[in-house]
């Protein structure tokens, strides 16, 4: 699933005037955010198995070729030149990329839990009347007109 990080970031922002949309779309969204999560880890988990198979793969050949050359080779020198053998690099960059995407959605899933908490806040002020214009509020016995 390919999923928009900056779309999705711009639904952080709440709609005050707006809070029964929020309230209604904050579960669908949390969601969305939470299964291209998981996906993002899986790919990132996957990419970094990847990675270590290539790098014992790439070990193993380079410790084969020095015995049929009867090459004397260090084990700090195997490790060298596994990190710099392009394979490798190219893996690790793609690891690397997944890693940021998968800290990034770990960052916006926090963000939109935060933003639950945020909702709840707001209905609170809301049902406090908070955001109330009148800056004097009537009773029964001054709203009532009077007559004589």
């Amino acid at each position: 699933m390919t999923i928009n990080i900056d779309e999705l970031r711009n639904y952080l922002t709440i709609d005050r005037g707006s809070l029964d949309n929020e309230l209604v779309h904050q579960a669908a969204l949390f969601y969305k955010v939470g299964e291209a999560c998981v996906d993002a880890n899986d790919k990132r988990d996957s990419l970094k198995e990847a990675l270590a198979l290539l790098e014992a793969e790439t070990e193993n050949d380079l410790r084969e070729t020095a015995e049929k050359h009867k090459e004397k080779i260090t084990n700090d020198e195997v490790k060298s030149r596994v990190k710099t053998d392009h394979s490798r690099k190219k893996a690790y960059a793609s690891y690397a990329q997944a890693k940021r995407d998968a800290d990034k959605l770990t960052a916006l899933k926090e963000s939109f839990a935060q933003r639950a908490s945020m909702l709840k806040h707001l209905c609170e002020l809301y049902v406090s009347q908070y955001y109330e214009t009148k800056s004097i509020k009537g009773t029964d016995r001054t709203d009532t007109a009077t007559y004589i």
